[in-house]
């Protein structure tokens, strides 16, 4: 349930950023701030973490989940939201 409403806050509270800013700005945006706000909670596993062991495979799977699917995913929601709104096809203006 917070989840869904944390979601759906997102969409109507970006929609402002998408008036005046393309949606690749607002997603890279969106991105770079959750980066930092994770920051303290992600630094104790990074600082921990063996870098010469992990292997091409873990490397590439990052790759694809950071290009592919976070910031190509959040720049087509994006899109979305700017060209859409954030209620989509179920808004009751006509």
């Amino acid at each position: 349930m917070v989840a869904t409403v944390c979601w759906g806050s997102y969409a109507v509270l970006s929609l402002p950023l998408l008036r005046k800013y393309p949606p690749l700005v607002v997603a890279s945006l969106t991105m770079l701030f959750a980066s930092l706000a994770t920051m303290p909670v992600a630094l104790p596993g990074l600082w921990g973490t063996d870098w010469g062991e992990v292997g091409a495979g873990v490397w590439a799977a990052f790759a694809y989940s950071t290009v592919l699917v976070a910031a190509f995913g959040f720049w087509a929601w994006q899109r979305g939201v700017s060209g859409v709104g954030p209620t989509g096809l179920w808004s009751t203006s006509t």
